[in-house]
């Protein structure tokens, strides 16, 4: 059952691990081009009767060149709390020079960072980050494959390209993890059938499937989940509520989710919560955290064998102008999900 006033009981378990890697090829408007599709399996012996899976939003990379800044040191406990902690990379690991923007325009951004920024994830904690956004490939198709690589090569679970899924035993559960988003040569959002055929192909393989959607208009104007399709800049970004559900109701336990910049409601849905958004969790000085954009959140999810949820844990976070994540002393986050929750989803808010 759903309860927010229930304590967690976290483990701190480190996690052994074995990748293994094949390429794929997927079909675009009028080209073929590679796409490093890498189904990692992190394998951890220990016995226990839950698993606790955390998530925070957008991360933006960042290009540290050996500076010992460290950007959420502050959480670094916090994000160190669950079995598995997972986030949206929004941007690329490349050493690639050519972006997507032709030109210095004002309205076209292209992120990327170095694996010394990857190194630092690692040590704070991320286990599985979500590739499928409208940055990965900001760089081209070099620029994807690089940063899956350096991922893969950092013990860091990748997903996002097509058909991708990644399984992390923990506690002796099994959980598959698969992302999503409507940018072309992603795992698609906007086909049905490719949900229902991923979420399967990660059901067969696991007792649990946590899926992780980057979907939504972007900006303090989209803080609300919206009935049928979302459409941003001229791109339809598929109607996000119903093909959340489609997600759980195809076998996944939980839908996490990233994109919109703004901290967007949760929904429990038949027992199952979709939270539609947490926002940004770090800028790298390139997001907005004006008003509204500034306020973010860590969810911690304690699940079963069988993707109940047994607890839940919600932390407030404020960025500050660099987009660095800290402690909310105010706790704004909270309350703002809360009715906004209220607000979409009626009698089917999850608030905390």
């Amino acid at each position: 059952m759903f309860s927010s006033k229930h304590k967690i009981g976290l483990l701190f378990l480190a996690v052994a691990l074995l990748g293994a890697g094949f390429w794929a090829v997927k079909s675009t408007s009028q080209t073929v081009e590679p796409i490093l599709n890498i189904n990692n399996k992190k394998i951890e012996t220990t016995k226990a009767d839950s698993v606790s899976i955390g998530f925070v939003g957008d991360i933006t990379p960042d290009v540290l060149l050996g500076n010992p800044k460290t950007p959420f040191d502050e959480l670094k406990i916090l994000l160190q709390e669950p079995d598995i902690m997972v986030g949206n990379l929004e941007g690329t690991v490349t050493d690639e020079t050519i972006s997507k923007c032709k030109t210095d325009s004002k309205n076209c951004f292209a992120f990327k960072g170095d694996s010394l920024f990857v190194d630092y994830l690692v040590n704070s904690g991320f286990d599985v980050l979500n590739m499928a956004n409208n940055h990965a490939f900001d760089f081209g198709g070099k620029g994807f494959i690089d940063t899956q690589k350096v991922l893969h090569d950092k013990k860091i679970s990748s997903i996002g390209a097509p058909n991708q899924v990644s399984v992390i035993e923990k506690n002796g559960i099994k959980i598959a993890f698969v992302g999503f988003a409507p940018n072309s040569r992603t795992n698609s959002f906007l086909d049905k059938e490719n949900i229902i055929k991923n979420i399967s192909n990660a059901k067969s393989q696991a007792d649990i499937v946590i899926a992780v959607i980057h979907a939504g208009g972007e900006g303090i104007n989209y803080s609300h989940v919206k009935t049928g399709d979302e459409v941003y800049l001229n791109e339809n970004r598929g109607n996000t509520v119903e093909l959340a559900h489609l997600i759980i109701d195809s076998g996944a336990s939980a839908v996490l989710g990233s994109g919109p910049h703004i901290l967007r409601g949760v929904e429990n849905y038949k027992g199952k919560i979709i939270a539609y958004s947490m926002g940004n969790f770090f800028g790298a000085g390139k997001l907005s955290t004006a008003g509204q954009l500034k306020f973010s959140g860590f969810l911690n999810l304690e699940l079963n064998k069988s993707g109940e949820i047994l607890n839940t844990k919600f932390v407030p976070i404020v960025l500050d102008g660099y987009g660095t994540p800290h402690l909310d002393p105010e706790d704004k986050s909270i309350s703002t999900v809360n009715d906004l929750s209220k607000e979409d989803f009626g009698e089917h808010a999850f608030t905390f």
